[in-house]
């Protein structure tokens, strides 16, 4: 076993990192026999590149967590959950890559609508993929040093590539989770959209002109894209209905043809009260005059189509009832 005084020094060293450090930092505390014993009795693991990781991380880089739900993106973070991102970061950083897309998108902490099923990365032109790399999402671009100095993609950045290359209400969502989490402005948003010159710049464009850091999760954002999609709406995040004695913000609403939309999961009421709650706000809708649908994450994420058909046909509805017309 590497001598006492040494081996503390040297895994303080690679906690004060974060459980990643290069093995010149981790000599420079310790010595080259102590780097070697930590890796033989298993403190540590080698990334790749000189590059070491306390072995929980090590190992975390290769693991696939559960998906997160949406509803849980408010919760602070577990421990196993936080050491997969620092893994997945360490993985990318010591293959001379940088995390991009939905695994970028995950690792800035922003709400999505769907998980990547493979580590998402970028290497530079002309490079080969390393072997540590295999299994993974490995995209090329040509990007600033710092992006690969970072081993990330800066948030503006995944934004933009989020909204060129993935289905709009997956873009959207990620686009909503940023701006809600103020890593990028509406404005900023907008800038970089008008100049976007890579490919997908016309879906650039349509997520930076409605996307909206009111929505409250990718739920509610990936059920906006939808009905965008299909033309026949004027839609307001989070609208508020007021009458005498009464008031509901609700998720999505066409003030035009007086329809609510809700985002609807009993994983997000909690509880029967939440639940309960929300039923009758749906009744004293209704009773005003509002025509309330309420949509299932199971619909979003996986038939569209239904959403779109359901649309559609309430449309039908309103204008024969005179909403909407001129």
């Amino acid at each position: 076993m590497p001598p006492a005084s040494r081996l503390p020094a040297l895994m303080d060293a690679l906690v004060q990192s974060g459980g990643i450090a290069t093995g010149a930092d981790l000599v420079a505390v310790s010595s080259p026999a102590t780097l070697r014993a930590a890796l033989k009795q298993g403190y540590l693991a080698r990334l790749g590149r000189g590059t070491y990781a306390r072995a929980d991380i090590a190992t975390s880089a290769d693991a696939s967590a559960a998906a997160r739900s949406w509803a849980r993106w408010t919760e602070p973070l577990t421990e196993d959950e936080l050491r997969v991102l620092i893994g997945r970061h360490a993985r990318a950083v010591a293959a001379g890559a940088a995390l991009y897309g939905l695994s970028a998108a995950q690792h800035h902490g922003w709400a999505l609508l769907r998980e990547p099923q493979r580590l998402q990365v970028l290497r530079p032109h002309g490079r080969h993929v390393p072997v540590s790399l295999s299994g993974c999402d490995v995209r090329f671009r040509a990007v600033d040093r710092d992006t690969y100095q970072s081993g990330v993609t800066s948030a503006l950045d995944t934004v933009l590539h989020c909204a060129a290359e993935l289905p709009f209400p997956q873009g959207l969502a990620v686009a909503d989770s940023a701006l809600r989490s103020g890593a990028v402005g509406p404005a900023t948003l907008i800038n970089a959209a008008d100049t976007y010159t890579g490919r997908g710049r016309a879906r650039v464009r349509r997520v930076a002109e409605a996307a909206d850091g009111r929505a409250a999760n990718p739920f509610e954002s990936g059920l906006r894209a939808i009905l965008l999609e299909t033309g026949l709406f004027t839609l307001t995040v989070q609208y508020q209905i007021r009458d005498t004695g009464f008031f509901a913000a609700v998720d999505l609403a066409d003030e035009r043809l007086r329809i609510v939309f809700e985002a609807d999961s009993y994983e997000f009421h909690g509880t029967k009260a939440g639940f309960a709650r929300d039923i009758d706000r749906y009744d004293d809708l209704i009773c005003r005059d509002w025509l309330v649908l309420r949509l299932r994450l199971h619909h979003v994420v996986h038939q569209p189509v239904r959403i779109r058909e359901i649309a559609r046909a309430t449309v039908d509805v309103r204008r024969q009832q005179g909403y909407g017309r001129g």
